[in-house]
């Protein structure tokens, strides 16, 4: 019995290990945000295995950006660490149950004299799991495992999406700012000339308030354009999981503002939208998933057995045997867990359809204001284009001296002013197509950045 004792002893001597606390500190963790840049070993490695021989690149394009972001974005990693999560879930499903030792020893205190005063019975049991109760729990979890690589997937490319819309909006901020520039120059003279004009008695005062408040606008319009710019700026270095002063704002390689989407390209989007998006393919595993704990809940209707060999010694006497535990069910069949199994399932599905009918929706919007957006351009470009002529016909006509400076400086400002609306209409059309592409899924320059997402990092 000592031998047992100190066996079992030695047994749960050898299971004790100690895990060091891993406490969150929020200073530290605020600090090390704010050293985080290009040059991090982290990102460094990622960029390698990505395939990038030089990293950080001299100039800093939206698929640079975008390695960034799923490197330090918090929602990327907080994807990937839910994934890591459900992956060893997997591991967890399928280990099978530890057998089960009980000891009962019992002490005679009457016992007659030259007899052994002891009682031991020992039981060793073993869970056997019925009706293939463990791979359908395997089934469940490597189904969740795949929802969570598919989310991590659809968070990714929403990252990749934002980081390309800002990078319009910092495009047409820059577009907006060389027009307005332009315009400012050009109202400028005109004050200058009203007030001239003004001096000399042969204009009104009226006429120079008007000059002024003309160039007043534009320049709470400049103001307002690098105000949004500024925002946007911080907004990337958000997206990207960077500091804002850590951007390499200098560096940065904006993308043009006139491209469009190919019909085929639109309808390609249409196609894929409520078939292959990365977050619809999350729902579809999260039903599979459901689906197997229903199954799993159906195969407890057959109860799991406990067997195994018991030993006893008494009072000298050896005695073996062998023990068989089943569940009855005489109250119930797991009726219950049943029924929540199969209503999960059913929210499992309805969450998938409404998640598809929304994807469809969102495409079909995206394509239609992407539409309007065209049509919107083409007619600030039919604008702009007449702008141009009636400028490049007054700098003729004050060349030869048939008009005054004026209507040269009037002509200019009214060219620049359109100058800034066509601005607006190409950056409306390139965020539409952004659109498109965010709803499909899909990507025009056919960048693709799963392969790169799916890269596990060291954080």
């Amino acid at each position: 019995m000592r031998r047992v004792l100190a066996g079992i002893a030695a047994l749960f001597a050898t299971s004790c290990t100690t895990t060091p606390p891993t406490p969150i500190v929020p200073a530290t963790s605020a600090a090390a945000f704010r050293t985080r840049s290009l040059n991090d070993p982290a990102l460094v490695a990622l960029a390698a295995r990505a395939g990038l021989a030089v990293w950080p690149p001299a100039r800093v394009d939206g698929p640079a950006l975008v390695l960034v972001a799923l490197e330090n974005a918090q929602a990327v990693q907080l994807a990937r660490a839910k994934w890591r999560v459900a992956e060893a879930a997997i591991r967890t499903a399928g280990q099978r149950p530890n057998p089960t030792l009980s000891l009962n020893p019992v002490a005679v205190t009457n016992a007659a004299a030259g007899t052994i005063p002891w009682l031991l019975s020992a039981t060793l049991v073993q869970l056997v799991e019925t009706a293939r109760k463990r791979p359908l729990r395997v089934e469940a979890a490597r189904y969740r495992a795949e929802a969570a690589r598919l989310d991590l997937v659809s968070i990714g490319r929403e990252a990749t999406q934002m980081i390309n819309g800002l990078l319009i909006d910092l495009s047409v901020a820059q577009a907006r700012l060389a027009a307005l520039d332009t315009q400012a120059a050009a109202d400028t003279g005109l004050v200058e000339a009203a007030e001239k004009k003004l001096r000399v008695g042969e204009d009104s005062h009226v006429a120079v308030v008007t000059t002024r408040a003309i160039l007043n606008r534009v320049e709470l319009d400049r103001q307002a354009t690098m105000a949004a710019q500024t925002d946007t700026l911080h907004q990337l270095a958000i997206a990207v999981g960077l500091p804002a002063e850590r951007l390499p704002i200098e560096r940065l390689t904006l993308p043009r503002l006139d491209t469009g989407l190919s019909p085929a390209f639109i309808a390609r989007a249409r196609d894929a939208a409520p078939l292959n998006r990365a977050d619809l393919l999350a729902r579809l595993a999260d039903y599979a998933a459901a689906d197997a704990d229903f199954r799993l809940q159906l195969a407890g209707r057959t109860p799991n057995a406990e067997l195994g060999p018991t030993f006893e010694y008494d009072q000298g006497a050896r005695k073996w045997g062998l023990t068989l535990a089943v569940a009855l069910p005489v109250f119930n069949r797991n009726g219950g867990q049943i029924g929540e199994a199969a209503a999960q399932r059913a929210q499992a599905e309805k969450t998938f359809t409404t998640a598809q009918a929304a994807a469809i929706g969102e495409v079909d919007r995206a394509v239609d204001a992407y539409r309007q957006a065209v049509k919107a351009l083409a007619v600030a470009e039919r604008l702009h284009v007449q702008e141009a002529e009636r400028a490049r016909a007054a700098e003729t006509l004050f060349a030869r001296g048939e008009i005054d400076r004026v209507e040269l400086l009037t002509a200019r400002a009214e060219l620049a002013a359109q100058g800034t609306n066509l601005a607006d209409a190409q950056g409306r059309v390139a965020k539409a197509a952004y659109a498109v592409e965010a709803a499909g899924q899909l990507r025009a320059d056919g960048f693709d950045p799963t392969p790169l997402i799916l890269i596990k990092g060291d954080r």
